[in-house]
């Protein structure tokens, strides 16, 4: 049987170090468990989306005396949720602290050192983690997305790159300010410095990696692009049956909310498996000294230089989010659980739920609910609503988690699920056993109505 050889070529030429029969099989040991996530340890990709071919260069920091990379595919692989394909030789850790920082936007680029360059000529369209190993023990992860040239008729996944940096502390800076002040936030945010959460890889680990698995796991062919990807390119979504949002995908820019609008209305179907999507309105700056990426979200217009098109609520624009998901952010945080209200609606076939089934641990932290005053195109149904309480200290206002679906004729139709913790928890082992099985045949339900064709009254069922 002949071997194939993976390879990754470092900034220095080193020996190459084929795959064992092993290394490619699917396994756990992809994961990183908390205690091994240390700050002393990370990096990113440039660039952190492309196409099988282009080389990803890497740039990273550690503070022990070696390190290597493994690189995985992410998918169902029977379960384990990822596939070894590459891997480095040894080398040499280096402490890369070198900084260039703007105060008066609260702005650090990490200006580091190429460090290894991934050859992806051999490597198939999809989610990748590079896993930073050192040898103290210490890892993180490394997210980049190989695109597929292949678009049309296929369920897409969009990776929020954006939310990612928001929430990014690894600089000490992030859009929501340091040490709990928020009037220290950082109004620019460069794409060159590692990820925080998600033991390096962003969002993408807690919300969407579960629902690429589940994904994978139904073999609807899913393939990825990230969310800069589809505000750059007018043209990237062309012919896709499915657009998919994960459960945590707040920060947007005006492009890509007009690129997902165009697309629907051409026909593709949106699926938001989350809540407070598409919230914040950020640009993107390409024009910068460092020549890297950046990402502006001054969250003032007062502050914002661009009074054309700040960096503010799109809802404060007259851009509701409603517009686009069919319903509003309502609230953090949640008290109460999931209650089936409408059991004849498509999305609960096959669960055995009744009206007022309740299942518990997947509810909040923040959830989205549909208001009469709502502005959306064509026509709202609401498949369920859960009754919760509202509010940072739990007040006792009464208010509603929903679930909708947005029908335009002869365009793509949108569910919103508007609740954050759907993917999160309902798709993991966090979850009771009965609500990890509700929440996959709900999810698996909505996914496969939508790659039949357009979402559309043939589902309705509704009280």
């Amino acid at each position: 049987m002949r071997k194939t050889f993976y390879l990754l070529v470092p900034v220095l030429l080193l020996s190459l170090i084929p795959l064992d029969a092993q290394a490619g099989n699917s396994s756990t040991s992809w994961q990183i468990p908390s205690k091994e996530f240390n700050q002393d340890t990370a990096g990113f990709a440039a660039p952190f989306s492309a196409y099988p071919g282009t080389t990803i260069s890497i740039s990273l920091t550690c503070a022990a005396p070696t390190y290597y990379l493994t690189i995985y595919r992410m998918g169902f692989y029977g379960g384990k949720g990822a596939k070894l394909v590459m891997q480095t030789p040894r080398q040499a850790c280096i402490k890369q602290k070198e900084a260039r920082t703007d105060l008066s936007k609260n702005l650090v680029v990490e200006k580091w050192k190429v460090v290894s360059r991934i050859d992806s000529s051999h490597l198939a369209p999809g989610m990748y983690l590079a896993r930073i190993n050192a040898s103290d023990g210490h890892q993180s992860f490394v997210p980049f997305v190989l695109k597929d040239r292949v678009i049309k008729n296929r369920v897409v996944i969009s990776v929020p790159f954006l939310t990612s940096l928001a929430y990014n502390t690894f600089t000490g800076q992030s859009a929501y300010g340091k040490n709990g002040d928020f009037s220290n936030r950082a109004r620019v945010l460069s794409f060159s410095t590692p990820f925080s959460e998600g033991y390096g890889s962003g969002i993408y680990y807690f919300y969407l990696q579960p629902l690429l698995v589940l994904i994978d796991k139904l073999k609807l062919d899913p393939t990825f692009v990230t969310d800069v990807d589809i505000a750059l390119d007018p043209h990237l979504l062309q012919g896709a049956k499915v657009l998919i949002s994960g459960g945590h995908d707040e920060y947007w820019t005006k492009e890509e909310r007009d690129n997902v609008i165009r697309a629907r209305e051409k026909g593709t179907n949106l699926i938001f498996f989350g809540a407070n999507a598409e919230y914040w309105r950020v640009r993107l700056n390409h024009d910068t000294p460092m020549k890297d990426l950046q990402m502006v979200i001054y969250k003032s217009k007062a502050e914002d230089p661009d009074k054309s098109s700040p960096s503010v609520k799109f809802l404060d624009q007259g851009l509701p989010e409603s517009k686009l998901t069919y319903q509003n952010y309502n609230c953090f945080k949640t008290k109460g659980e999931f209650q089936v209200s409408n059991p004849g609606a498509f999305i609960f076939n096959g669960t055995g739920a009744k009206s007022g089934s309740v299942y518990p641990g997947i509810m909040g932290p923040e959830i989205d609910h549909e208001l009469t005053s709502d502005t959306y195109p064509g026509t709202r149904y609401v498949l369920n609503r859960s009754y919760v309480k509202c509010g940072k200290y739990f007040w006792d206002q009464k208010s509603s988690s929903t679930i909708v679906l947005g029908v335009i004729p002869n365009e793509g139709g949108t569910i919103s699920l508007g609740d954050m913790n759907w993917v999160e928890r309902g798709l993991t082992t966090m979850a009771p056993k009965t609500t990890f099985a509700f929440v996959t045949k709900v999810s698996t339900n909505i996914l496969e109505a939508a790659v039949r064709g357009p979402l559309g009254k043939q589902q309705l069922k509704v009280n």
